[in-house]
């Protein structure tokens, strides 16, 4: 994880940015191809090309694990989401 002027992003071993650097917050590590990040105040998942997977909308996020992650719609609402982003139904 690296930071510059507030926004964080992530680079690789040789210091070359694998993820830009304009993110609010960022999980720094990779959890079943995904990490999750922090844009406007909204938590959501990108790839480890950068590309966002599941859209930054929600309170806050948990890694995945086992195929699913934790995202809280507020501070006591919450659901699961697959890596596609449709709510699991428990």
């Amino acid at each position: 994880e690296v930071e510059l002027n507030g926004k964080k992003g992530i680079v690789d071993r040789r210091n070359n940015i694998v993820i830009p650097i304009k993110y609010d917050d960022i999980g720094f590590r990779f959890f079943e191809g995904l990490c999750k990040a922090q844009l406007n105040y909204k938590w959501g998942f990108i790839d480890k090309k950068g590309n966002v997977v599941i859209p930054f909308k929600y309170y806050d996020a948990d890694n995945f694990s086992g195929g699913k992650a934790r995202v809280y719609y507020s501070k006591k609402a919450w659901c699961y989401i697959d890596k596609e982003g449709n709510e699991i139904i428990r």
